[in-house]
Parts: C-alpha cells; sequence; structure tokens
C-alpha cells in the first residue's frame, strides 16, 4: 500500500508538472519532507494526503471496499 500511494503522489505532481519542491513550497513544508511522502517508506496521513493533492490542483477520492 505505501508504494501504491508514493506512485500516485508522484504521479500527481508530475502531471501537474511540479517539482518537489514546488509542491513543498505550496504545503509550506520541505523538499525533504515531499521526498518522504513520495519514497514509500512513510505513511502519510490523510491531513497531509489532502494538503498535497491541493498543492498540485487535484483531488482525493476516498473508496472503501471489502
Amino acid at each position: 500500500m505505501e508504494f501504491e500511494i508514493a506512485s500516485t503522489l508522484i504521479k500527481a505532481h508530475l502531471a501537474s508538472n511540479m517539482t518537489q519542491a514546488d509542491v513543498a513550497k505550496k504545503m509550506s513544508t520541505s523538499q525533504a519532507q515531499i521526498a518522504r511522502m513520495e519514497s514509500g517508506h512513510h505513511i502519510p496521513n490523510f491531513l497531509s494526503l489532502q494538503k498535497y493533492a491541493k498543492a498540485v490542483n487535484q483531488k482525493i477520492d476516498l473508496l472503501i471496499t471489502p
């Protein structure tokens, strides 16, 4: 699951033609924090995911299935 989230984050910032530094600036955080979020070794909390999505002009769709 961690790597799926990371892959989705990377695709989102690339689709928005943004660098990690661009995303970090919009989120008022460091590029290193964005790299951690995108590494697949750290699961970001939902608030961080919301901020990330807003920074890259995307939205979060949550799907819960059995």
